[in-house]
């Protein structure tokens, strides 16, 4: 899609950086957002782990009880870093794993919310 000319288009805030711990076996909380306005939550993310580098997305949808998502990734060599999304209460948490390779990460995100 081009752009329009002459439009001010917004700039959406990016969060972070968040540390991944390196060997995170059980799954830890990474970040928690509030779902009570918007059911459908798109969150676009970057992780960078030494010199592995992975960019992605993870589209969920909520009726405050079940939580359905679609999730595409790509990166210089996959990260080992594994994002779940859940839900706790009215809140969607991402939470995540890792694999042990010595090194910890850095997450940053991004998010969009499309209400009905």
């Amino acid at each position: 899609m081009a752009l329009i000319p002459n439009i001010d288009y917004p700039t959406q805030i990016v969060a972070g950086p968040l540390t991944i711990v390196d060997g995170q076996i059980s799954p830890a909380i990474l970040f928690t957002l509030p779902t009570g306005s918007s059911p459908n939550i798109i969150i676009e993310y970057s992780i960078v782990r030494g010199t592995l580098t992975e960019v992605g997305n993870i589209q969920c949808s909520t009726n405050g009880s079940v939580i359905s998502l679609s999730q595409d990734d790509t990166g210089t060599n996959l990260t080992g870093v594994t994002l779940t999304p859940g839900i706790s209460g009215p809140n969607l948490q991402v939470l995540y794993t890792s694999t042990a390779i010595g090194q910890a990460g850095q997450l940053w995100y991004s998010i969009r919310n499309i209400t009905n």
